[in-house]
């Protein structure tokens, strides 16, 4: 409908209407000698009355038009101001922008008496040789903690211990090969995806996932120390700003603000042997693991830390690889 087109017909035909009213005024009489309407001032009463309705038509599209005027403009400045988001969104992200993560993570863990009895056993009387010797090095082992005499300064007591491969403290290839093989080699897995994945609706299938995620990597870590705790005879492996291996990304998530939100999932994984029962021993042992930290540093310089109780284990149903126990995270607004 042309609003302009009927509303300027309204008000031409209005002055048409005021001006034959007019002219008629001039060349006749509305009222007779007895003061009655004649049959001119009906009419120029009709046409008045057409008038006054034409002048309400005319104001009445004019509201409308300016109505309608008013919307676009706010429906434009809406677009426009949409569009400056957008566009400074996508300023920010590309000044955030990051290319590679190096990944830490502190993994905290116990060894069941089945498996680690006498290794346990052997490390406890080993740390208890080392504090009784005087922290004497040639045993292979390091103060990793200790409760300090508030006055000389001087250890009071020693709570863990460091151990390093390649001394008689790390465990035996040979006599305790399944803490061997845990304690040698980690590998984890990551995938972050920008809008959150649902186990639930999407089993994993080959030990995959049906939505790819939009960033993928792995590290690898060969640990050559790890600590122990003498009170509560568990474990810590720190794992340093690893670099990623084989990280592949959809370009979807692009800058530091593309992870608010996001959910980060990753399993734990490690050697491997021809034995299958020794292969589901390490599986539990490595569900076991309690990751207490993680640290995202991105190559933009921004750092993401994620506490433990930000970390929620997820067991996947499905799949043919035996790492099934994932970690999930959903990381806050950045």
């Amino acid at each position: 409908m042309n609003v302009d087109l009927i509303l300027a017909a309204v008000k031409f035909g209005g002055i048409l209407v005021v001006g034959v009213i007019g002219i008629l005024a001039l060349i006749v009489e509305y009222k007779d000698d007895k003061n009655k309407i004649t049959k001119w001032g009906r009419r120029a009463l009709f046409l008045t009355i057409i008038s006054v309705s034409l002048s309400i038509v005319a104001h009445s599209l004019e509201f409308y038009k300016s109505q309608k005027e008013s919307e676009k403009r706010q429906l434009a400045l809406k677009k426009e101001v949409e569009f400056n988001q957008k566009l400074l969104s996508e300023i920010h992200r590309n000044l955030h922008s990051f290319e590679s993560i190096t990944t830490s993570l502190f993994l905290r863990f116990s060894l069941p008496k089945e498996h680690a009895a006498r290794y346990l056993e052997r490390l406890d009387k080993l740390a208890k040789s080392f504090i009784q010797s005087g922290y004497d090095d040639k045993s292979g082992l390091s103060v990793a903690g200790s409760v300090l005499d508030s006055e000389s300064g001087d250890i009071e007591e020693v709570t863990d211990v460091r151990i390093h491969k390649g001394t008689t403290g790390f465990p035996s290839h040979d006599k305790e090969r399944i803490l061997h093989l845990l304690m040698s080699y980690i590998s984890i897995d990551f995938v972050i995806f920008k809008e959150p994945w649902d186990a639930k609706l999407q089993p994993n299938i080959e030990g995959d996932f049906l939505t790819q995620p939009d960033i993928k990597y792995s590290i690898s870590y060969h640990p050559d120390n790890f600590e122990y705790s003498l009170e509560n005879q568990n474990f810590l492996i720190q794992i340093t700003k690893i670099e990623p291996r084989r990280l592949t990304t959809s370009g979807n998530i692009i800058g530091t603000s593309d992870l608010s939100g996001a959910q980060l999932m990753f399993r734990i994984r490690g050697m491997i042997t021809e034995d299958d029962k020794i292969n589901k021993i390490l599986q539990e042992l490595r569900e076991s693991i309690d990751v207490t930290f993680i640290i995202l540093n991105l190559s933009n310089g921004r750092k993401i830390t994620i506490k433990r109780d930000r970390i929620e284990k997820l067991k996947l149903d499905g799949g043919s690889f035996s790492d099934k126990l994932y970690h999930k995270v959903i990381f806050d607004e950045l």
